[in-house]
């Protein structure tokens, strides 16, 4: 039991490190890996000190992991569901709407219906 407590617990360092690597590429799509890789690897540290009775570093990595989930969870919810181009017609003109990431643009704003769709919609 003691030589897989300290694998996990390695194994868990081993993820934190590689989570703090792929933030230093800066590209997005690392850095959603290493949220994930920041919440197991806080769990398995924290599972490696609860078994050696280590209660503050327990507790610090039991917050890390408490940290990475609310991140996964704040990305989660940003995730809006996304309107690309949608061309609507009032009076013969073209509008052309777009949505990305809680963003409207609207290219003739005065267009009555299109406001109140935006404004009961989003």
């Amino acid at each position: 039991m003691k030589l897989l407590i300290d694998i996990l617990g390695w194994t868990g360092s081993g993820l934190i490190i590689l989570a703090y690597a792929l933030n230093l590429v800066e590209n997005k799509k690392y850095l959603d890996y290493g949220k994930y890789l920041n919440l197991l690897g806080g769990l398995l540290i924290a599972l490696n000190c609860y078994y050696y009775n280590a209660i503050p570093p327990f507790v610090t990595n039991l917050l890390w992991s408490v940290i990475a989930t609310l991140t996964i969870y704040k990305s989660k919810k940003k995730t809006v569901t996304k309107l690309n181009v949608s061309h609507f017609r009032e009076n013969n003109e073209i509008i052309t709407a777009g949505r990305t990431n809680g963003d409207v643009t609207v290219d003739i704003a005065e267009c009555s219906s299109i406001k109140s769709m935006f404004e009961n919609n989003w």
